[in-house]
């Protein structure tokens, strides 16, 4: 279990999904189990189940019709009311908007219910905090799945259930929030934050531990004529672009040797599984296995490890690919999640990709015309490379940092080998080089 950042819950006015802003959280399919809580609300009083009295005369008929409730101490609350039957009665109402300020204590009356003179009071029973006008109570709690997966976040749908709400029930406000990250002193003088500041609460969300490498730390002793041997059985996750080497949540038959107490790479992502997933998904076997073998050639002698002391790293490449609004995962699912802003790799500020560099800004003491890029670089198979570059006119008194960024080809395909503009050799590590003609610039990047 995570502690996540500060006010990571989103909701969406007129959407019944909340956003969860969970760093690397390694669940990148959408069958993924999450337990999340600590989340706090922005309103408080907000009515959830409440009891209907007898009109007082014979409604006429309606079929789900909103009346705003007045009376009460809070105010926001609407139903929505169906009369029917013969003699016609109230024959469904539910909660539209839950409002805020209410109390257990609070009668509320729905005049006109029914468009004539009909009216009826309604008890709060039940009060609760809510976050966009959805239930904390509801937010806090486990998913069985999540839609929207993104590298750093995802979506889930709050069972809303256990009030007495309208069955399209949606948020009626788009806001950010859930608490802030609580601070406390460290007293744990054998900890290496031993009386400093350090998080201790907050909203907490389960997660996967997501790896591209590994490196395990594994103290051990070989004398001679020994050995160690080590390997480890792993469970395939997809990448956040969506691609996979195996079977999501499924553990490899096959173990890999691995070097001890060494980085190690791997062709294809794999992770640690939250307790939670290893139990829904796994039948509850441990997704992560590390297998040690000692050999020795003498009879009284033994390698030795420590297994006080066992613990590994496991190293994640933060990676995607965003080059559209509409953009496809392998998968065939959106790049982009709801609630996410696209924003192109040419703008000058922003991008939706996790990985971007940016050298420095260059200034020329002589205005130049054109602008070479040589690159050395190794380029793994699968992979894409894409130069851009800004420059400053020579007259143009735009503040640099607002200028945008422009594709060496204009087309934002992969620069190597393709495009009038662009010409190397690509994919074996050699070098090339790139150059576009411009008009007089005295600044660029």
């Amino acid at each position: 279990t995570s502690i996540l950042q500060d006010n990571p819950i989103e909701t969406f006015s007129g959407s019944n999904y909340v956003k969860v802003y969970n760093y690397n959280h390694g669940m990148y399919a959408d069958t993924s189990n999450v337990t999340i809580a600590g989340v706090q609300g922005d309103k408080t009083g907000a009515a959830l189940t409440f009891t209907t009295g007898t009109p007082n005369s014979t409604p006429v008929e309606v079929t789900d019709r909103t009346v705003t409730a007045t009376g009460g101490s809070g105010s926001g609350l609407t139903f929505s009311v169906t009369t029917s039957g013969s003699p016609v009665a109230i024959s469904d109402i539910k909660i539209k908007t839950c409002g805020s300020g209410y109390a257990t204590t609070d009668t509320v009356t729905l005049t006109d219910f029914d468009g004539g003179s009909s009216d009826v009071t309604v008890a709060i029973d039940t009060v609760g905090d809510t976050l966009g006008a959805i239930p904390i109570g509801a937010i806090n709690g486990t998913y069985n799945a999540m839609d929207n997966v993104e590298l750093d976040s995802f979506t889930v749908i709050p069972n809303l259930s256990a009030y007495e709400f309208i069955t399209a029930y949606v948020a009626d406000d788009s806001t950010l929030g859930g608490g802030a990250r609580e601070w406390g002193t460290d007293n744990n003088s054998s900890s290496a934050t031993y009386n400093q500041q350090i998080v201790v609460g907050g909203v907490t969300s389960t997660r996967n531990y997501y790896y591209d490498s590994l490196h395990t730390i594994i103290p051990s002793i070989k004398f001679k004529n020994t050995r160690i041997h080590a390997n480890i059985t792993a469970t395939p996750m997809y990448s956040p672009e969506g691609y996979i080497n195996g079977t999501v949540y499924q553990k490899n038959v096959a173990n890999e040797v691995i070097t001890l107490n060494d980085n190690v790479f791997f062709n294809s992502p794999s992770i640690v599984a939250s307790q939670l997933n290893e139990d829904q998904e796994m039948s509850s076997e441990k997704s992560f296995t590390a297998q040690i073998q000692m050999q020795s050639d003498n009879s009284n002698l033994s390698p030795i490890i420590d297994t006080g002391t066992i613990g590994c790293l496991a190293i994640a490449n933060r990676l995607n690919n965003i080059d559209s609004a509409a953009g496809l995962k392998i998968t065939g699912e959106q790049s982009l999640g709801a609630g996410t802003t696209y924003i192109a790799s040419t703008e000058p500020d922003g991008d939706n990709n996790t990985m971007v560099y940016v050298t420095r800004k260059v200034n020329l003491k002589t205005p130049a015309s054109a602008l070479r890029v040589v690159l050395d670089l190794f380029q793994p198979p699968t992979t894409d490379v894409k130069l851009m570059y800004k420059v400053l006119g020579n007259d143009d008194s735009t503040p640099f940092d607002d200028v945008g960024f422009q594709y060496f080809n204009h087309t934002g395909v992969s620069d190597w080998g393709a495009g009038s503009d662009a010409f190397g050799v690509g994919g074996d590590g050699t070098a090339g080089h790139m150059e576009h003609d411009s008009k007089n610039f005295k600044e660029y990047e």
